[in-house]
């Protein structure tokens, strides 16, 4: 199987599956009906991994459809959450192994949004500058500023420590609170109408944040040794545990907008009335 690069689809196995069951939907065949019989084809000759691999594509590619509800999507989320799949990765470079954590990140983000839209309704690319509001689940507001975008990492997200039980236009939001600030799957979010742009703000100069680095684990989940991550510098090796002067920053990787909502909740529970 060649693979070419870091995203699901690029690799020959899992292209051909995608074109094949595009070909049919393309068609007119319903998406659930063309994905039973394909993934039963591609899956008879694959191995473990590549079962994987394709159970996340399936999932993927019905979403992509329009199909908010059916079981192949619940197992790739699975798979996606608990990093199945990724046991490979670990023997390439350590950039190419973030890459591909960024790619599930994303990934579950797409399959945990209400809807997918069509393309005609596409909203705009996320911005430097962007003021986001998120629904979360007890029914609360979070809101939170988009800080900078690399490459590498996405984008940094500045996610503030206000919360409102109604929605709020962006002039009345703090930009000026931080609850914590994390590189967040973004475009998957706005895109799928998760989360709302309510407007921009210029970012003020800021000191980019120092993350730690858990480097490659070892197959039973162990960490061998955490690096400081600092813009523009060399990594910093730190050891098998973390020093005490670093122990309250963020480790560096895209997490899912589920799970930035989920802090907000944990940070800033609802008053009791």
């Amino acid at each position: 199987m060649g693979t070419w690069g870091t995203g699901l689809f690029d690799d020959d196995l899992l292209s051909d599956f995608r074109d094949g069951f595009e070909e049919l939907v393309a068609n007119g065949e319903p998406p659930e009906q063309v994905l039973k019989g394909l993934l039963d084809q591609y899956q008879r000759n694959a191995d473990q991994y590549g079962r994987t691999l394709l159970e996340i594509a399936a999932g993927v590619l019905l979403k992509s459809r329009g199909v908010n509800r059916h079981p192949m999507i619940d197992v790739a989320a699975r798979h996606l959450k608990s990093g199945s799949g990724l046991d490979p990765w670990r023997e390439r470079s350590h950039r190419e192994y973030l890459s591909r954590q960024r790619e599930y990140a994303r990934l579950l983000g797409v399959l945990e949004s209400p809807s997918i839209r069509r393309k005609s309704q596409r909203k705009r690319r996320p911005r430097v500058g962007d003021v986001l509001r998120m629904p979360l689940a007890d029914g609360r507001y979070g809101y939170c500023h988009l800080l900078a975008f690399s490459r590498e990492h996405g984008w940094l997200t500045n996610v503030l420590d206000f919360v409102t039980e109604t929605p709020v236009d962006v002039g009345r939001v703090d930009l000026n609170s931080r609850l914590f600030a994390v590189h967040c799957a973004v475009d998957s979010a706005v895109e799928s109408g998760r989360w709302s742009r309510i407007g921009s703000v210029p970012v003020a100069p800021f000191a980019y944040p120092r993350f730690l680095s858990s480097g490659l684990p070892d197959r039973d989940g162990n960490v061998l040794c955490w690096w400081l991550i600092e813009p523009g510098k060399a990594a910093v090796k730190l050891g098998s545990t973390v020093p005490d002067q670093y122990a309250g920053l963020e480790t560096i990787g895209i997490v899912s907008p589920q799970v930035v909502e989920e802090r907000i909740l944990r940070a800033r529970p609802a008053q009791m009335q």
